[in-house]
């Protein structure tokens, strides 16, 4: 599902409201960390974020 809205060539903000739209789940770890419940109120936080892009980068290229 990562790379099918990345395919969209949507970034930040997009791409968050996106994932949410396709309710697309963390990775489980992040939800015992604090997870905020939506992508789009993750990217706020500059923790988050970076884990939203970080986690974008590596699905799509593998």
């Amino acid at each position: 599902m990562i790379c099918e809205i990345s395919d969209l060539l949507v970034e930040g903000p997009k791409y968050c409201a996106e994932m949410d739209k396709r309710s697309v789940p963390p990775p489980r770890e992040w939800l015992d960390e604090g997870w905020p419940r939506s992508y789009s109120q993750a990217y706020k936080d500059t923790k988050w974020r970076k884990r939203i892009n970080d986690e974008k980068y590596r699905m799509t290229k593998k």
